[in-house]
Parts: C-alpha cells; structure tokens; sequence
C-alpha cells in the first residue's frame, strides 16, 4: 500500500524565527503557500521559506491559526502517531504536576494539563479528585476526542470524564457544548484545594467549573485577612471568600451577578462551617459605587475577561480604570487591595497604567507589594509569552 503523502505548510520570508524558537502557531498570515490539500484536522509538515524543516502539526482552514505545531524539528514525531504523542504529553504533564506537590492530602484539583504550557495546543485537563473536565479549543483535538478519553483512562482511571468545547473557540467546529460523559452521571464533585472543601458543577460551571490558577493567590489572602472587613467583588463560587473567611477575617461580603454561583458559593461555606460571609446577587460596579467610603480593610478584585480582542483595548482600559478606582474608594488607609485580570492581552505594564490612574483619580497612593500569576501547575514556555494571562496585582492603599 502507497504511503500517504503528509501536506507541507511553507512559512513566508521573515515569519519563521517565532516557530524555530518553539511558538506552537501558525497564524494564516504566515502562510506563504500549502503543498497537498489537507482537510481540516489532518497532520501536515511545516517548513520555512528556504525548506528547513521547522516542525509538524495540524491545519485548519476555519481557524486565524491555521497550523497547531505539536512537535519541533526532525525529532519531533510524525503527527500520525498521535496517540504515542498525547500519552507521552500527558505522562510529562503528570509527572510536572507530582514535582509541583500536586495533588496533595490538601489539594486534590488542580490543573492537570494547561494546553500550550504543557506542549500540545488547546488540550486543558483540570482534575477534581476522581473526576476529569477535558476543556478543547482545537478542532484536531475536537476530531480525536475519543483518544484523549482513552488516554486518561489509561494514566489516571477517573470515574468520570467530561470533555467540553470551549466557550467562543473559533475553530469551526460549530458547536459549545458538553460533547463526551463518562462513568456516573454526577453534576457535581468534591475536592479540596489548601484545605478548604468545594463543589462544583461538571456539566454547568464556566470554564472547567472552577479556577485553579487562582490557588496560591487565594492562599496570600489569608496573611491580610484576619481581624479584617473584606470585600469580595466577584465571588463566583466563593474561593477567596470562603479562604478570608477561614483565616479569621472580622466580616466578609461576597458579591456576584449570577445566582447559580451564589448558590454554589453558600454550599462551600456550608461545607467549610463559614457562617460568617454575606452572599450578595450584587453588580460590583454598583456595589463599589455605592460603599461607604474608606469602609473596607481588604477587597479583592476578579473580574472576567474584559478584553477579548485589540480593537476593545481603549473601552477595556477604561472599565479596569473605573472598577479599581472604586474599589480604592472604598479601602480604609493602609488597606489591601487584591487587584486581578484575566485577560491575556492586558499586560504588566497595562496593569501600572491601570493602577497609576486609577490611585490619580482618587487621590490616593498605591504601593505594589506582590505582582503575581497563576499557579505552578499553568505553566509559561519562554517561546509562548501568550500564555501567561493571569496578573494578580497586591496593593497597599494609602
């Protein structure tokens, strides 16, 4: 039987140092011609302008990134075995959480396989003890599902497999939804993370149904809350509050917009014996706009992504701007302020500006104390700066 011919992505003069360096895409811009025709999902070659072999991976014509490059060089494996691939990436993954201390007798979720971080882009793995939520951005990944299903089996053995697309992927794939359920149809789970015990619900909760990255920032919380007011003004299922709650804070409000996550947050804190935090249905702009001045000792920050693409950078700057300002409103002097953003496109150096004018607006002073990120289990490759998202800011508010 004739071999398959596997298609060549040629790169254009000047657009291949990034991919050499390890960049996993290829943006179709890139592109200076595709020999063969590929279908969208099927394994191709890449190569610069010259016919230096760069790497291989997988097209998609309905995606800005045309080529996800899975493997650099001529050592790299050929696409075609991508079960020896993925089980190798997971196994790697496994192995990086266990040096990480994950999991633990404390913390039993985590993220266990955080996409280009872990070298096979748009696969996230989060793990909730016994149970898995498989999130994928990639229509490759999409076409191959069943073999990322036989792959944690095999390494893991979960009682429970959920495989998720995710929310807004432009990726054709045409559908954002729950597309694989195995083993016993929960709705929710029970883990533990720094001691504290959750639930979340697999099938409805945003993202993976919970945000480990936040983990060791929730931790820091419990340094600066005990004895104090704290505000949390996006609480969703109540992760920082329930961790200022737990550390002895004075009083804890905990505000969010959407009443499923209140609902979830309340079971947390009963779970925990948190009796003490008050669950708000609140919008955080009103809230803050409507504090009492210099009333809060501490309030944390979270919102979702406000900045999805360049073009809304001017209108998402001014929404950081007024939100932080009305949270330093509301701070007492000497206060805490937990400032974060999770939108990959709003930088450190956007955070400065976000700070500075916010503090210039109302007349106070704010000291950075910690410039933090995610956890170690979201880890950053050098060659993918685009990975590191998550910019978790610690203030002191004179």
């Amino acid at each position: 039987m004739k071999e398959k011919i596997i298609p060549t992505v040629v790169i254009k003069k000047g657009r291949a140092k990034p991919l050499f360096y390890g960049h996993p895409w290829v943006f179709s811009g890139a592109v200076e011609k595709v020999k063969g025709e590929p279908a969208d999902g099927d394994p191709v070659t890449v190569i610069d302008h010259e016919g230096r072999l760069i790497g291989s991976g997988f097209y998609n014509s309905h995606s800005q990134i045309t080529v996800r490059i899975i493997g650099q060089g001529a050592t790299a494996g050929a696409p075609a075995d991508f079960i020896a691939i993925l089980s190798g990436k997971i196994a790697g993954a496994v192995s990086a959480r266990k040096i990480a201390g994950l999991p633990s007798a404390e913390t039993t979720g985590f993220r266990l396989f955080f996409s280009e971080g872990d070298r096979l882009s748009g696969l996230t793995v989060d793990v909730y003890e016994k149970a898995c939520v498989v999130i994928l951005s990639a229509y490759y990944l999409y076409k191959r599902s069943g073999a990322i299903i036989d792959a944690l089996k095999r390494l893991l053995d979960p009682e429970t497999i959920c495989v998720r697309i995710e929310k807004g992927a432009d990726e054709g794939i045409g559908r954002d939804e729950i597309i694989e359920f195995t083993g016993p149809d929960i709705p929710s789970v029970r883990f533990m993370e720094n001691g504290v015990v959750y639930e979340t619900d697999l099938k409805r909760g945003q993202k993976g149904g919970f945000y480990f990255d936040q983990r060791e920032n929730r931790l820091l919380l419990r340094r600066f809350a005990r004895e104090k007011n704290v505000l949390d003004a996006f609480c969703y299922t109540g992760g920082f509050s329930l961790n200022a709650a737990l550390a002895g804070a004075g009083s804890v409000a905990a505000i969010d917009t959407s009443l499923p996550a209140l609902d979830m947050a309340k079971k947390n804190a009963a779970l925990n014996g948190c009796g003490r935090v008050d669950f708000q249905q609140a919008d955080a702009y009103s809230f803050l706009g409507a504090a009492k001045k210099d009333f809060y000792d501490v309030i944390v920050i979270d919102p979702p992504k406000m900045l999805h693409k360049e073009g809304d950078r001017t209108n998402a700057l001014k929404k950081y701007i007024s939100l932080n300002a009305l949270a330093i409103s509301a701070i007492r002097k000497g206060g805490i302020l937990f400032t974060c953003s999770c939108s990959q496109k709003i930088s450190r150096e956007d955070f400065f500006h976000i700070l500075r004018e916010a503090a210039h607006q109302t007349g106070r002073s704010v000291s950075i104390l910690s410039a933090a990120g995610a956890g170690a289990d979201h880890p950053v490759l050098p060659c993918f700066p685009e990975g590191e998202y998550l910019k978790c800011f610690v203030c002191r508010v004179a």
